[in-house]
Parts: structure tokens; sequence; C-alpha cells
């Protein structure tokens, strides 16, 4: 048995210098926390508090904070409370969130992934970094409790076993809303060979050999995804779902063959050479140079904004979106790219650093509010969007910019709904702001597949369970991805694909089957 190396997602020298100042400065200055009076919305208080997030994509390019756009400072004067964001170095947000935990000097307000942090959010609670919300949600958040009332499904998923709310939760508010993103090729080109839209991992062998030989593509299939293939050979990459029992994909067998096609489509040229380390913007610049002919990405940051930039020079280009392999041809998908109504990765906690927790939840509540719902969704009237015979419609300057911004990045200076954060997301949002045709039918294509049945729901580690899974978790994960790689790159031999299984064993992945399992019949008892 290999020995597990003592880290989770952060080193365990630095978790527990983290562990040892949360659980010293961090609760004491909770204890003297800053207090206002309520009324109503705009809030009294000269408190200022300051929230610490990623900035999205779509904001990126045009600004350096969230603070500079209509949105944030529409969002302050409705809500009364002045904030100062405060934003990580961009793919550096896990590493300097562990560096902020450590130091014990936290912002007020997170918004982070901290379901899938730390081991889980009770362990990010018992050690100190984030408060449990029960009694800030019940007394100071009526909106968020009203809510979550009304959809016990969703309370379900937004709180630990033991019963500890721990974030401001993303939502969707419509099933619909939770496909957004899956595989899309160019439709000229399908139309020009007479190809149609691939349906199994074969057909697309087929079709991404043609681009290659017909079209000069060097690049066929132009995405750093390649995972959402594994699909197509009856598994996943990770953990899963399969009749109340979850499983592990690189422990089945199916996972050698799509290792297999992987490794062949890598030697034919069909992905790119450099899959390990390639970039989004490196695939952009694939397609926009007509070296690949399909992709994987987003409704609106790729399909849209592809289609928008590249019919500038090239009037005939057009992207159809295809369905996620099925084993056989004429099945129904077992699996796709599917969000979950809670989305984690957006959600806003209450650290124990907070100035006045009372005022950050009132704050946070604010983005469930009819009010909050209309701004975060569809942003500031007369500017975002205008009323039209009784119903909320986009303006030109974000449907038809007059800048050449795709509509998602004109939105996002005004409304977080074209990304995430602590609100309901309206599916009125999205039957307005997805008006190409193609990005209409690309969400009945890549909805039409049985993924639901499969996504692992949001069980929760104890916090006695915390660091183990943590600590296995994070060994197979970067063990797995690191040997996959070496497969598909012909470093590694396939006929040790055994060995590779063993590895898994040696790292814990039968432990953390185990544990996952009992996670999952409490959650089930929840």
């Amino acid at each position: 048995m290999k020995k597990r190396k003592t880290f989770t997602y952060v080193t365990a020298g630095l978790l527990m210098v983290a562990l040892a100042v949360a659980n010293t400065g961090c609760k004491q200055k909770t204890e003297t926390t800053q207090e206002f009076s309520f009324e109503g919305y705009p809030v009294k208080s000269d408190i200022k508090l300051t929230y610490w997030s990623g900035l999205s994509g779509n904001l990126r390019e045009s600004t350096d904070s969230l603070g500079t756009t209509p949105f944030a400072k529409k969002l302050q004067e409705e809500t009364g409370v002045e904030i100062e964001f405060l934003h990580p170095t961009q793919l550096m947000e896990k590493e300097e969130l562990n560096l902020l935990l450590a130091s014990g000097n936290l912002p007020d307000i997170i918004q982070y992934d901290w379901y899938n942090t730390l081991g889980g959010p009770e362990s990010a609670i018992s050690g100190g970094y984030i408060q449990p919300l029960n009694d800030l949600i019940a007394q100071e958040a009526p909106n968020l409790k009203s809510y979550l009332e009304q959809h016990p499904e969703v309370d379900k998923m937004v709180k630990t076993d033991e019963g500890h709310y721990y974030v401001f939760p993303f939502i969707r508010g419509d099933e619909s809303l939770c496909v957004s993103k899956g595989l899309m090729l160019r439709s000229d080109w399908l139309a020009e060979l007479g190809l149609l839209v691939p349906e199994t991992v074969e057909e697309w062998t087929q079709v991404l050999r043609v681009f290659r030989d017909e079209k000069g593509a060097k690049i066929p299939y132009a995405a750093s995804n390649i995972e959402v293939f594994t699909g197509g050979f009856g598994t996943q990459p990770e953990y899963y779902l399969e009749d109340g029992q979850i499983r592990y994909g690189p422990m089945q067998p199916e996972y050698l063959d799509y290792l297999r096609m992987m490794r062949q489509w890598y030697e034919e040229g069909l992905i790119d050479k450099n899959i390990a380390t390639t970039s989004e913007t490196e695939m952009r610049v694939a397609i926009y140079s007509g070296s690949g002919g399909a992709t994987y990405g987003w409704l609106s940051s790729t399909m849209e904004s592809y289609i928008r930039d590249m019919q500038k020079t090239e009037p005939a280009f057009l992207l159809v979106a295809a369905p996620f392999p099925a084993k056989e041809k004429g099945e129904i998908p077992e699996f796709g790219d599917r969000d979950s109504i809670y989305t984690s990765q957006s959600s806003a906690a209450i650290t124990t650093s907070c100035k006045s927790p009372r005022l950050a939840a009132r704050f946070l509540d604010y983005g469930y509010s009819e009010q909050g719902k209309i701004l975060n969704n569809f942003g500031i009237e007369h500017e975002s969007f205008v009323i039209k015979d009784g119903k909320r419609v986009y303006t030109d300057k974000i449907l038809n910019n007059p800048d050449g911004l795709s509509a998602g990045k004109a939105l996002a200076f005004y409304a977080r709904s074209s990304y995430s954060g602590p609100f309901v997301q309206e599916k009125e949002h999205a039957d307005m702001f997805y008006t190409l045709p193609c990005q209409q039918e690309a969400v009945r294509v890549w909805a039409a597949n049985r993924a639901q049945q499969h996504m692992v729901p949001h069980i929760c580690a104890t916090a006695s369970e915390s660091y183990e899974i943590g600590t296995i978790d994070d060994e197979l994960r970067r063990y797995r991805k690191e040997m996959t790689m070496k497969y598909i790159m012909g470093v590694e031999p396939l006929e040790r694909f055994e060995l590779f299984q063993q590895g898994l064993r040696e790292r814990g992945i039968e432990r953390a089957l185990e544990i996952r399992q009992l996670q999952y019949q409490r959650y089930q008892k929840r």
C-alpha cells in the first residue's frame, strides 16, 4: 500500500497554520461586530464590507474589478452597503485563497466553491473559516429563507448533513438553465462536405478525419475538454451515480476504451498535440484561423461569440450543437454536461472575520428579493433592459452592442446572469438572452440525455471525514490527470492500464467510494 501524503487542497503545513490562525484570530474578531439598524433597503450603515471573488471572464478583458461596473454601483446604491471588491489573479484563485486563509486576515465575504474546498463545508465551519448561517438566515435573510421554504429540494442541497447552512447560494430557477455548454461543430463545413452531425464517438472520428483531410484542419477538435467523450463509452472521468451506487469512472473497464480512442485521435492529429497544456485562447485562435472545425464551450461566450466574430469576415461561418455521444447510434446518451439547480462554485460565505455578519447577511439577501432578482438578472432599466408590452426586453446595448461585444460580455457590466453569483437566475433571462436559433436549438440538443440520473448530489463530508476524503481525492485527481495524459500522448503503454488501476487503489479509491456511499445515504435522509 502506497503511503498517502498528508495534504488535501492545501499542504498539511499550510492547513495547520490556517486552522490555528482561524481558531484564534478569526473567531475573536466576530466577538466585537459592528451593529446597524435595518428598516428596509437601502440600509443605513457606515460599515464598509470586503467581498472576495473571482472575476468573470466576461469582464476580465475590460476591467480588473467588478466594483467599476454599473451593476456593482447600482447594487451598492440599492442595498445601501458600501463594498470593496477584491479579486484573485486569474487561474490562481485556489492558491491565493489558501494563502488568505493561512493569514487569518479574511475579507468579510468570500464567494467561492466552498462545497469542494478544504474537505467540504463542514470542515470550513469547524476549522474556523466561515460561519454557519442558520441563525443569520432565520433572522436577517427573509428572502432566501422564504425561497428555501418554498423549494425544499434546494434547501436540502445547500446545507450539510449536520444541518448547517453555509452559503448564500447561486440557484438556477429553472431546469432549462442547467444546460449551457456542450459540443459544437462548424455547420457550414458539414454542409459543404455532406456530413451529418455525429452522434457516436465512431461518427466523431470520421467527421474529424474529413475536417483534417478535406479542410486542412490542423486541430480538427479544437478544445481542451476531451473528457466529454467518456460518456460515449459508458463511463465518466470521475464519480457518478449508477443504480444508487457511487462509481469512479477510471476503475471501470470502459475507461480503457476511452483512452484507446483518445490515443488514436492524438496519433492521427485529430486533437491538439499540446492537449495537456493548451489554453482556451489557443483553441479560439484555432477556430478563427480555420485550423479547427469542432469545439466545446458555452452558449454565449463560445457559440455566440465565435459566430458574431467570424461572420464579420466569413459570413457563411456557423456553429451547430452536437449531442453528447451515445454508445450506439439512435440511443439516448446516458451522460452529458449538466449543472445542478444549486451551483456551488459561485456561492457566498460569511467569514469568521466579518465585521458585521448581520449586515453581510442583509446585503446578500437582497439578491433573492424581487428588486434584487431584477438587478442580478436584467440589470438597470433603460440601460440594459426596457419594459415592452409588460415584459422585460434587453436593449441593443446588450443584444447588438455598438462596441461589438457579445451579449454575455455586454450584459456582464449590468447584471450577473451571464455568469453567476448569490441570487436566483431566471428563465426569462435565457429566453431573451439566447437570440440565435442555433443557441436555442443547442439547449434542446444538449439536454437530450440521462445525465441528471447519474449526477452525484451535494453530498457532504462530516468534520471527521473531511481530511481523509480530501486527501484521497486530491491524490486521485492529480494521479488520474497525469496518467490519463501519459496514456493519450503515448508516454505510457495502454497495456499497463491495470497498473494504473492498482495505483488508484493504492491511493485510496476503495475507501473514497466507501465514504461517498455513506455520504450519499445520509443525503437521502436529509
